[in-house]
């Protein structure tokens, strides 16, 4: 196995955080490719881990599943301030900041599907 995951790193770190959800019953619903995409230009395989600045998969949205549009890459530390937000945060204020970030993300989206040529 030690061998396996030395020659498919990306395939361990996508096997690890299925099989992490799949332990805490958080539905699953991202594929290898899409993960791809996810760690796309982050050093997620070399540094994901518990410490302050390493890298973790996040879910946006805590109470959905694994799936490409609510997951991405943060650092430990955003992870454990967010996650003390929505635990500490009113029901009502919870509510507006993911509705805020949904609609920055939606926004930064259609940044970059309304130019097709960046450069």
């Amino acid at each position: 196995m030690r061998r396996w995951r030395g020659n498919n790193p990306e395939r361990a770190a996508y096997c690890s955080v299925r099989d992490h959800a799949k332990e805490r019953r958080v539905p699953f619903f991202l594929t290898y490719d899409e993960f791809l995409i996810v760690i796309a230009g982050t050093d997620y395989v070399e540094a994901s881990g518990s410490r302050r600045l390493d890298l973790q998969i996040d879910r946006v949205d805590a109470a959905g599943p694994y799936s490409f549009d609510n997951v991405r890459v943060v650092t430990c530390v955003e992870n454990a301030v967010k996650s003390n937000w929505e635990r500490h945060l009113p029901e009502h204020k919870r509510e507006m900041l993911r509705r805020r970030a949904l609609e920055m993300a939606e926004a930064a989206k259609g940044d970059i599907d309304s130019d097709p040529d960046p450069f």
